[in-house]
């Protein structure tokens, strides 16, 4: 990970508020890393299946070079994003609660954390860290006190573990890229189902051998993550 200079602040992002509408919990697609889903696993007891699921291009304005798509066989088409399950009938976040707060907050994804907090680099030595709102409706307050360091660091912290998991998309793409988002998640280590596992949410995985991720050494499962929706 190269060095990131120190942000210029937006007073906006300074001084940003969130009033917990709920809106960004029903309009986006979480896109996900394996570390991020380690976190729910961990916090939940719920396994990998129950927690994300796989959408695809066809559903997702998304451009192609994008970080975070994983190749589901050789055509550059059969892709999937791995962002987190939505309720099947209202197609928002399953973790947002009826009084439009977060279900898993202590643990939500750095996505989730970050938003609408960006950080773009205006010259190859300079960074800034502003707003940027993509819901149709966002009635924030910017009555807020928002601490420079800490939203520094998260950034850094969301900086390496994407790097991490497309490393790993990378490793997956080299093995061959089953047609299998299940054999995926098993690459990826996640227990699938629901328990109460023992793992370390900060804890990235060793890329597994390709016997352990080939076709021929997982067991079929009963069914795969639904696209995305």
């Amino acid at each position: 990970m190269t060095d990131v200079p120190p942000s210029q602040f937006t007073p906006e992002a300074l001084n940003f508020r969130c009033t917990g509408c709920g809106a960004c919990c029903g309009e986006f697609w979480i896109n996900v890393t394996d570390t991020d889903v380690r976190r729910l696993v961990q916090h939940t007891g719920m396994g990998a299946m129950e927690l994300v699921e796989f959408a695809s291009p066809r559903v997702v304005e998304s451009e192609p070079e994008e970080d975070g798509w994983v190749p589901f066989g050789p055509d550059t088409n059969e892709r999937g994003l791995m962002t987190l399950k939505t309720d099947e009938e209202t197609s928002v976040c399953q973790f947002l609660q009826d009084d439009g707060l977060c279900g898993v907050y202590e643990a939500r994804p750095l996505a989730c954390r970050l938003y609408p907090w960006d950080r773009d680099y205006p010259t190859a030595h300079t960074s800034r860290i502003g707003i940027e709102i993509f819901t149709e409706e966002c009635p924030y307050e910017t009555d807020g006190s928002n601490d420079q360091e800490a939203l520094e660091a998260l950034f850094d912290q969301d900086d390496e573990e994407r790097e991490a998991y497309e490393a790993r998309i990378e490793t997956w793409r080299r093995l061959g890229a089953p047609d299998d988002p299940i054999l995926f998640l098993r690459f990826l280590r996640l227990p699938l189902g629901s328990s109460t596992p023992s793992v370390n949410p900060g804890a990235a995985p060793t890329d597994p051998e390709p016997a352990r991720t080939s076709p021929e050494s997982a067991s079929p499962p009963a069914a795969q993550p639904a696209p995305g929706g």
